[in-house]
């Protein structure tokens, strides 16, 4: 036994007398494969293969490996099942190998690779996975709801100066109708660090960009195509710099231009992509293919001579020619992006799904087909969508990233990112300890759990597991939780022109403790008008597009074609919008007044009501028993409660000379209400106006008496009916409010006992006091300024958040896709968009101030830090000084930019404080600056003093 163990012994014994530093050259030349199982050998050889400095030197030394991604391929008609997404590699070799990343699914989208990472874009998160050690980092998009972004619009970086990893986010505002052919345009670029605790936003200096046409990351720097005027092509690189974080435009090579024509060029001769070749970045132009869609991401077709440009010094905006390929027209090929090229081999496939690869020996080379070698067959997945990207194995971890983040869940909730650590267990084992801890908590557990969680921890959880998002999206479950959802008040005002000046529709949300919203609700355009609100859905209707119904949480959209085109006299107020409890249907009604090929005949009366069902194809018309009043609809406002619309129609035999109309969603019939009996009304005031109100769930038509010179304002008493009994039509006087204010927005203004309201300038709630019917209001407690927008202009609505899910019904032939220019694309808001650019740079510039004021100040610290131990007089008086100024400091200079555009109530706020800060910074510097020659002149006159000689430094200060 003794004789067994001496040499273990001996061996053990001369391993560790070996040092670090030829330990770290043998163990940089180990494949990955064996570092791994040396990670449990001894602390010794762990702390090495760790060592951050071994880690990126292994990984320079790597032999860097091409990969096709195949995205799934979802069923249809020509294709009967899911094809789940699947990895392609191409070793050193070009041979092939199906590559499965340990923590990749079905439906995740590759985006980038750096370093031995991949990333990958999920429905509602990000993954960051590093397949060699099973480690796999989840984040939160930049506001934990883009359900509509797409995957090319993130990229992911490495800058090797700082060694910090860093996710992009091409951030831009909803633009719905815009071809991905056309130049995608962004407000600002987000960008996360991995190891922070949030994304930052840096705006953009132009919005054009081409990001679809590839973004490649290049010696710490990214790089896509921009739009450029005054280039031979029209286009130019736009460099982003991870570590400043600066953008720099280069100007392309010289490229050939759109051929002379007698008129301008409109179609384009070449197209343009990025990519990247031996760690430099290129950009490719092929001839345009005007039969390629242009919606599609990677189309890059060769057929005819592609021409590879390589950028050899970004500074200096010089390019070199590398490569000139010439393929026959006859047999047209595609590359895939952003990488296709790799130890000069170009990766090619063809429409029928076949992969090629080609030897590049020279310039000016003819690539002919028959000197191609297949790779493989990828069908049924489709040769447009593949991408292909150079891939390493390293050891780069990703657990170093994640204890702040965790630290962070700990405390807020997990928004930002979460870490997994996957082991060398197999995947059937991790599946199946996964399934064991969700379904070891009863389902009707669960469901109590989820039901007390807001919409928005709701919508992450989500993303979570299958299990997870079938329960949420359950239409049982969404129900339940809606019933169970907070009101919240809408409040939102329309786009009008004052004072000569546009201003944008907006809306405020008013929630149970009558804080008000930070944010636009983005779903609603500049150009909205706001017609319905139900279960969590909008009524959204623009002029001259479609009509938009959204969920103002979610953030999903639907546009519905208008029932009648080039309609004149159609306005918002003529549409309602309301849901039926029993059929669970969603149903939009238009008041169509009578008219003659779009023609008003008589814009004063209807005789059809237009209705529209979700899921349905077209709109139907419903006629009325009679002609109906349409002016009557304008003034007193639709009202849906409880599935049934009601508005008032003047009829001069009844009672207050009106009646009520009812029209019934389930079976879309009609039926006349008698209103309450008529109160003597008093002469000397003028005619009576009337509204339809909801108030808590129920039916209420409001009634006031208006000034004979003014109908704009009320007089007397504000009397409140509530429809009791809609069978035996009885009704009985909830408020009789004295001096009530002039404006009563509708369709809900009660919230939580207290009524909203515009009084001049301001929008505020008044408590109603009193016994039984006869109420007083209070003193008015004010909310916020509603100006610039207009007097009597405000929409009021009790709303909540939810989960209604709007797929289902976009199959229906009349569901449109919105125009191109539509919203803040057009061009009358650009002077709206250009003012929210200068309250940026004017933020960025007092950001700057306030750094530069405080480095101001270390600095005066540290001249007289001398006298800090000093005890006589002088050095008293330059510390009260000195004091004056730090006690001025400015705090939270690093405050984070905001994300999503304010609402104007908070911009206006914000602007306030910039405007603020802005006037506190001129006080600080003058302040300084007085304090520092205060500072000079006790020091010189102690020195003086002491018949010390010295140097004029004030005068000197002055000159500089």
């Amino acid at each position: 036994m003794v004789e067994v163990e001496q040499p273990m012994e001996n061996h053990a014994a001369s391993i560790s007398r070996i040092t670090s530093d030829v330990l770290h050259e043998i163990l940089l030349r180990l494949p990955i494969s064996s570092l791994l199982r040396f990670l449990r050998t001894c602390h010794q050889w762990r702390d090495v293969i760790l060592d951050p400095c071994f880690v990126m030197g292994h990984a320079s030394r790597a032999p860097e490996h091409l990969i096709l991604f195949l995205p799934r391929v979802d069923a249809s008609a020509s294709h009967k099942t899911l094809t789940p997404g699947r990895v392609k590699l191409f070793n050193e070799k070009w041979s092939v190998s199906t590559w499965a990343a340990s923590s990749m699914e079905h439906d995740d989208h590759l985006f980038a690779s750096c370093n031995g990472l991949l990333c990958f874009y999920r429905k509602y998160t990000l993954k960051i996975v590093n397949p060699t050690t099973g480690q796999t980092l989840h984040l939160s998009k930049p506001d934990g709801k883009l359900f509509r972004d797409l995957y090319y619009l993130y990229s992911f970086g490495f800058h090797p100066a700082t060694g910090e990893y860093k996710l992009i986010y091409f951030h831009h505002e909803p633009r719905q109708g815009r071809s991905s052919g056309q130049p995608f345009c962004f407000d600002s670029i987000q960008v996360y660090t991995l190891g922070e605790d949030r994304w930052r936003e840096i705006r953009a200096p132009k919005e054009s960009c081409l990001v679809n046409l590839g973004v490649v990351n290049v010696d710490g720097a990214m790089y896509w195509i921009t739009e450029e005027e005054g280039t031979c092509c029209g286009v130019a690189v736009m460099r982003f710099d991870l570590k400043d974080e600066t953008f720099m435009t280069l100007r392309p090579p010289p490229l050939k231009a759109c051929e002379a024509t007698d008129g301008p060029c409109e179609v384009p001769d070449r197209s343009y992509y990025v990519t990247e070749v031996d760690k430099k970045v290129c950009l490719v132009t092929v001839p345009f293919n005007c039969s390629a869609p242009r919606w599609r991401r990677y189309n890059a077709e060769v057929s005819g001579m592609m021409d590879v440009w390589m950028l050899e010094s970004p500074t200096e905006d010089r390019w070199f020619l590398k490569y000139n390929i010439d393929l026959p027209s006859s047999a047209p090929r595609f590359v895939p992006q952003p990488c296709f090229i790799r130890e000069e081999k170009i990766l090619l496939h063809d429409l029928e799904g076949d992969a090629f690869c080609r030897d590049l020996q020279g310039d000016g080379m003819q690539i002919e087909e028959c000197s191609e070698v297949k790779l493989l067959n990828f069908s049924p997945h489709r040769y447009y969508e593949t991408q292909s990207y150079l891939y390493k194995e390293t050891l780069v971890p990703l657990d170093l990233y994640a204890g702040a983040a965790i630290k962070d869940l700990e405390a807020r909730l997990p928004r930002h990112c979460a870490l997994t650590m996957v082991t060398g267990e197999t995947n059937a084992k991790r599946q199946i300890n996964k399934e064991c801890i969700i379904n070891s908590l009863p389902g009707d557990l669960i469901e109590r759990i989820f039901l007390r969680l807001p919409v928005s921890t709701l919508l992450r959880c989500i993303g979570v597991c299958k299990h997870w998002h079938d329960f949420i999206r359950d239409p049982q479950f969404v129900t339940s939780h809606l019933q169970r959802a907070h009101h919240y008040a809408l409040l939102f005002f329309p786009q009008g022109l004052v004072s000569g000046q546009l201003y944008p529709s907006d809306a405020i949300l008013i929630d149970k403790t009558w804080s008000l919203s930070t944010y636009a609700v983005p779903v609603i355009g500049p150009d909205d008008f706001l017609f319905g609100s139900c279960n969590g859905l909008l009524g959204l209707y623009t002029k001259t597009s479609t009509i938009k119904i959204a969920n103002f949480t979610t953030g999903e959209c639907m546009h519905l074609e208008k029932p009648a085109k080039n309609m004149r006299g159609d306005h918002f107020s003529l549409y309602s919008f309301g849901f039926h409890p029993v059929t669970k249907e969603y149903k939009i009604t238009h008041f169509l007044g009578d008219c003659v090929e779009g023609r008003p005949r008589n814009k004063d009366q209807f005789c059809v009501i237009q209705v529209y069902t979700f899921g349905d194809e077209k709109w139907k018309d419903v006629p009325t028993p009679e002609a109906l009043s349409l002016n009557s609809v304008r003034n007193s406002g639709i009202v849906n409660v409880d599935g049934t619309m009601y508005w008032l129609n003047e009829d001069k035999i009844a009672s207050w000379q009106h009646t009520l109309m009812s029209f019934d969603l389930r079976v879309e019939s009609f039926a006349t209400i008698q209103l309450p009996v008529e109160r003597e009304d008093h002469d000397y005031f003028g005619p009576r106006k009337f509204w339809m109100r909801d108030i808590d769930g129920k039916l209420c038509i409001v009634t006031a008496q208006t000034a004979r010179h003014d109908a704009s304002i009320l007089l007397g008493e504000l009397q409140i009916w509530t429809l009791d009994n809609l069978v035996e039509q009885r009704w009985s006087q909830k408020y009789n409010i004295k001096n009530p204010p002039n404006y009563i927005p509708g369709p809900q203004f009660v919230h939580r006992d207290r009524v909203l309201a515009q009084s001049f300038s301001s929008v505020g709630s008044y408590e109603l006091i009193g016994e039984n019917t006869e109420i007083s209001f209070s003193k008015m407690a004010e909310l916020f300024d509603f100006r610039p927008h207009k007097l009597y202009s405000m929409q009021s609505y009790i709303c909540v958040k939810s989960l209604v899910c709007l797929d289902v019904y976009k199959k229906a032939g009349i569901v449109r896709r919105p125009k191109q220019q539509v919203g803040w694309q057009l061009k009358k808001w650009r002077a709206w968009k250009k003012v929210l650019d200068e309250i940026e740079k004017m933020r960025s510039k007092i950001h700057k101030h306030e750094h530069t004021f405080l480095e101001v100040a270390d600095q005066m610290v540290e001249m007289y830090q001398f006298l800090e131990d000093k005890h006589h007089e002088i050095a008293e008086r330059v510390r009260m000084e000195l004091n004056q100024v730090l006690q001025d400091k400015p705090e939270n200079t690093n405050q984070p930019r905001f994300l999503r555009r304010l609402n104007w109530v908070e911009q206006t706020r914000d602007m306030e404080e910039l405007l603020s800060r802005s006037k506190k910074m001129t006080a600080r510097f003058e302040a300084i600056k007085q304090a520092h020659l205060n500072i000079c002149s006790i020091l010189r006159s102690h020195l003086l003093d002491q018949d010390i000689s010295i140097p004029d430094v004030s005068s000197t200060d002055d000159k500089n």
